[in-house]
């Protein structure tokens, strides 16, 4: 499965943790880590990752919070109707919440679909549960994302 990883710049490093999680389990990842991508804009360019890729992953910290482009590629999926995963902090744990679309994937691939997102879910949460964030890098829940 094509995964798009959406982050601030200032969260590569909770990130690479991630992306070798998801690479180790057969997954291609695409996220904007080249250094020539650190716009605030949302380009065109990375509207056709989003759109390429099969689901998104929001790592919604303080510094994603803060990143217009994290916002814009959140406003991008919902648009194109991308199911996408957010991790955040929710009353003082670490969450993963879903964000699925009706119109996502076919009938003959459904059950396929329901699995490869359980996989990724179980993905997430193991690299929740591995990884300790400090109190100030996940915000509180937003509910606009």
């Amino acid at each position: 499965m094509k995964i798009f990883l959406s982050h601030s710049p200032s969260d590569s490093s909770h990130c690479r943790i991630l992306k070798r999680s998801l690479l180790e389990s057969g997954h291609s990842v695409i996220d904007r880590s080249h250094p020539l991508e650190l716009y605030s804009m949302l380009t065109t360019k990375g509207k056709q990752r989003i759109s390429q890729c099969d689901v998104s992953i929001v790592i919604l910290t303080a510094n994603a919070l803060a990143s217009y482009r994290v916002h814009q590629e959140v406003e991008y999926m919902k648009e194109i109707e991308k199911d996408y995963f957010v991790v955040e902090n929710f009353a003082s744990k670490i969450e993963v919440r879903r964000h699925l679309f009706p119109s996502t994937g076919t009938a003959s691939d459904h059950e396929d679909w329901k699995d490869e997102l359980e996989q990724i879910n179980l993905i997430l949460l193991a690299f929740t549960d591995q990884y300790e964030f400090r109190e100030d890098s996940i915000v509180y829940h937003v509910s606009k994302v």
